[in-house]
């Protein structure tokens, strides 16, 4: 039988349940005066499930989301705060993680987050606190999610979940329960400069990679075309391609997370001839007849028999996106033309002007020749030997708009 003198014993015991792991157990004895003692019963705390917040941010709209209950278990009202803290490395990883947390009622599940639901970072959440009657719970949910998706540096978050009660002047801590929460960097490099085509010629190709951040740094650059893909330098030059066909290329940046991001694709059609390059033009006909040129300037144009003579060769030469095409007969001159239907193709100053720059339209080997100032074709619509060379309106179906170019030896 306890008697009572200058102090009343009171029995203390208080049960707290958090979703979580662990028990943590404290209990106290305290003297009131010489004559009598005040014994307090044991104030224990258990907690089960909060590993659940242990999570891996595989991408930006990763979301980890749980339930954590607090039961007064004592014959006494007691006055509980849960506090959730954490570090990370980086430690602006912390910073860059939203915590919300909002109050449900009995019975009431965490699938739907209301609005007043409060947010905060790892960084600084504000503690949960209330007050419980005996054999009363407080059910709150705790959702983590990353802030920002431009924001996600890789490493790791360590968050501690502790739980203290008290009751009068006496108070207990609960044993924390830690967990770890990773992020992976799922941030794609971002290209400040777009790759381009740099240059082509006739049989190559160079491909200009561009530029491109990353968070955490770039692993290199890939292209991808025609054959397999190669890690590409600055400049990358392509060779060994087919003279006026059409390629397309892409450059794609990576990083080491593997995280990847191409750039827009480049689609180009290599030069149907070589630079500085010496021709034969033949009518596609038979292919037997030839674009000759006479002696010198002023000296008509005309399709004749196709033999290794240089009146039957030509230069081409690139001008921006055409060429000019020269005589290989000495100061012959460069093929012109004027600007109406049935002009004759002729000859004029190796000086550049009007009428002097053509485009080949086409592919493989056979290709219209369109004048860049009248806009039309040249036409092989006679018959008979030494027959003049005329232009009309291209029309890709008249096969005397097709001509052959051969390599001259």
């Amino acid at each position: 039988m306890i008697r009572h003198k200058a102090s009343i014993m009171t029995g203390l015991a208080l049960f707290l349940v958090l979703a979580g792991t662990g028990v943590g157990h404290a209990s106290w004895t305290a003297q009131s005066n010489a004559t009598a003692s005040v014994s307090a019963a044991a104030l224990s705390v258990s907690q089960s499930g909060s590993d659940q917040l242990a999570f891996n941010y595989a991408d930006a709209s990763s979301a980890v989301t749980t339930p954590i209950t607090v039961t007064n278990t004592s014959n006494l009202t007691a006055t509980y705060r849960l506090a959730l803290t954490a570090t990370s490395r980086p430690s602006a990883l912390a910073e860059q993680t939203t915590v919300r947390t909002w109050l449900i009622a009995a019975r009431s599940t965490c699938a739907t987050m209301p609005d007043r639901a409060a947010s905060a970072t790892w960084s600084v959440v504000d503690l949960l606190s209330g007050t419980l009657t005996p054999g009363e719970s407080a059910t709150y949910c705790v959702r983590t999610l990353p802030s920002a998706t431009s924001m996600n540096p890789s490493g790791e978050i360590t968050a501690t979940v502790a739980v203290t009660s008290s009751v009068g002047t006496w108070s207990a801590q609960g044993l924390s329960t830690t967990i770890t929460q990773t992020t992976s960097d799922w941030t794609a490099p971002v290209f400040t400069t777009e790759p381009m085509i740099a240059s082509v010629s006739d049989t190559s190709v160079v491909v200009n990679r561009g530029a491109a951040n990353d968070n955490f740094g770039l692993a290199g650059y890939t292209l991808s075309g025609p054959g397999s893909p190669v890690d590409v330098p600055a400049g990358y030059s392509i060779t060994g391609l087919k003279p006026g066909t059409e390629y397309t290329y892409a450059v794609t940046a990576r990083d080491y997370a593997g995280n990847s991001t191409s750039g827009a694709a480049l689609t180009v059609t290599t030069r149907p001839v070589a630079d500085g390059t010496r021709y034969t033009v033949a009518a596609k006909g038979d292919g037997k007849r030839c674009i000759s040129s006479g002696w010198q300037q002023g000296d008509g144009v005309t399709i004749t028999n196709c033999d290794s003579d240089q009146k039957r060769q030509w230069l081409f030469a690139v001008v921006g996106g055409g060429y000019t095409i020269a005589s290989a007969e000495t100061d012959a001159g460069v093929l012109t033309i004027g600007n109406r239907d049935k002009d004759t193709l002729g000859l004029s100053t190796k000086q550049i002007s009007g009428g002097m720059t053509w485009a080949l339209v086409g592919s493989g080997d056979t290709y219209q020749l369109r004048n860049a100032d009248s806009k039309k074709c040249l036409v092989d619509s006679g018959s008979g030997n030494k027959r003049a060379v005329t232009q009309e309106d291209c029309d890709v179906r008249h096969t005397d708009q097709l001509f052959t170019l051969k390599k001259a030896s």
